[in-house]
């Protein structure tokens, strides 16, 4: 497993919005080692898209989230549970336009305009040195498999 991931959604229409990075985070979830960095990159022009989807950033915890869901489930707020417990996970770091910013403060990740400043922190957090990375471009279409052999 990767001390540090670095994922593209694949480009239009799968880092349209976060509700379709959130394939990517959860394929990235499976090559990041626990306690590891991912460093996902998603354009997002639509980052809100669909409304529905944000509500779901409310909750005070993650268990919140998933006990509202077992009440009345609906797809929008499974997708955000998933991309929670990526970042639950590790550390995601989502590098998309710095205009997405503030609408992704209820998110809870870490948020960047640029590949050099997620670099900088996944660097900064990362405890093992030379760092294990994996480079997947079109991550939201990859899941990856470890062999068994591989550490």
């Amino acid at each position: 497993m990767a001390d540090i991931v670095i994922a593209s959604a694949g480009g239009y229409p799968r880092d349209i919005n976060l509700y379709q990075t959130g394939k990517t985070m959860d394929n990235v979830g499976y090559a990041m080692r626990p306690g590891g960095v991912a460093i996902v990159l998603s354009e997002c022009p639509l980052v809100r898209d669909p409304e529905t989807f944000f509500r779901w950033f409310g909750y005070p915890s993650t268990s919140g989230l998933d006990m509202a869901l077992r009440e009345c489930f609906h797809i929008d707020g499974w997708v955000a549970l998933k991309e929670l417990e990526c970042n639950n996970k590790g550390l995601i770091i989502l590098v998309t336009r710095t205009e997405n910013a503030e609408a992704l403060k209820p998110t809870g990740f870490t948020v960047c305009g640029s590949i050099e400043e997620a670099l900088a922190i996944a660097y900064r957090k990362c405890t093992t040195q030379p760092p294990r990375i994996t480079v997947m471009p079109q991550a939201a279409l990859t899941l990856p498999v470890l062999r068994a052999n591989h550490v």
